[in-house]
């Protein structure tokens, strides 16, 4: 997960709609699309007494999916790069601080799937 701050505005909402970003990570984690990406354009949430507006965008990835959401009126973007395989993470963030020219930036790296073996082990055994 990568959260951006200080994100210019014209970088919030690219002409592209991300597709450019999407289509460097995908190549650099080795990835394969599903399909072209998609976005939707926020532009206003109920009941908020603020000027909101975004762009939630999605590329799905055979190896799971690549999200963006952008929140213009406060500068800032949050990505997840969510995927089974092993990512490489500094390629990663220089990729992603320089597509949205910040370094003010902070990521997470979550490792899933810590008990799949043991988890499908059980799994097999109950189906005999």
């Amino acid at each position: 997960m990568i959260d951006l701050y200080w994100v210019r505005d014209e970088k919030t909402e690219p002409k592209d709609n991300f597709v450019s970003l999407f289509d460097k990570l995908v190549e650099k984690c080795e990835m394969n699309k599903l399909g072209e990406s998609v976005s939707y354009v926020v532009d206003e949430l109920e009941n908020s007494e603020r000027d909101f507006w975004g762009i939630t965008a999605f590329q799905v990835v055979k190896e799971s999916h690549i999200s963006i959401h952008t929140f213009k009126w406060i500068w800032f973007v949050s990505m997840d790069i969510y995927t089974c395989k092993s990512l490489p993470e500094f390629d990663i963030i220089d990729i992603v601080k320089s597509y949205f020219e910040t370094d003010d930036v902070e990521v997470r790296f979550v490792k899933r799937w810590l008990r799949y073996e043991r988890a499908l082990k059980k799994f097999l055994e109950q189906k005999k």
